[in-house]
Formats: structure tokens, sequence, C-alpha cells
């Protein structure tokens, strides 16, 4: 069987509001017409407008402190993820401590598996 891989934004920051901010301005994806398409067939029809609503970041995005984030990185495991692939999100007015924060944790969870 061939390898599961998941593929998402993190970012392990107290602000969820910080955050969706974040990932508007660094992941322009809803705007290409592929991103458009999936996300609107996965059930959210905002994406025909090309942005990011709070919903989709919700969905798509692992976003919390590092208890929330490490345990939404194992449900993806959980659901038979064989991989994830993050991307780390820098959010708010320091953005060295919320990458470093968000690097430990992924560190923790690839010790984890």
């Amino acid at each position: 069987m061939p390898p599961l891989i998941a593929h998402a934004p993190v970012c392990v920051h107290d602000n969820p509001d910080e955050v969706r901010s974040a990932i508007r301005e660094q992941f322009g994806h809803p705007g290409l017409p592929f991103y458009q398409n999936m996300l609107i067939a996965s059930g959210y029809p905002e994406a025909s407008n090309g942005r990011w609503s709070d919903a989709m970041i919700d969905a798509v995005a692992i976003l919390g402190d590092e208890e929330t984030c490490y345990q939404r990185i194992q449900e993806l495991f959980a659901m038979g993820a064989t991989e994830v692939l993050a991307s780390p999100v820098t959010a708010g007015s320091d953005k060295a401590s919320s990458l470093d924060r968000t690097m430990r944790l992924l560190g923790q969870a690839a010790s984890a598996v």
C-alpha cells in the first residue's frame, strides 16, 4: 500500500486569531483553482472567493497550545496517515518564539513516532 502523507500548516501559539491571520498572509492556496475546487468539494463553498475562512483554517491547520497540536498530529496518524508533512507558521508579534515553540513540538511529535 502506498504511503498516505497528510500535509498541514502547524503553529503552536496561544491566540488562534493571530494564527488565522498569519495563515491568510503566508498560505495563498485557496486562490489557486485546484485548492478552491478541493475545498469546495470538502464542504467549504466559501472557498470560491479564493480566501481562507475561519472554518477552513480550523479544519486544515493544526493550531493551539503544545498539547492541542500534539493531539491533532496524533489524530492524523490514527486516521491512517503514515507521514505528516508540517508547514510551520509564524504568528503574533514574536514570530521567533512562535516558530521555536512549533519546531520543539514537531521534534517531540517526530520522536514519538
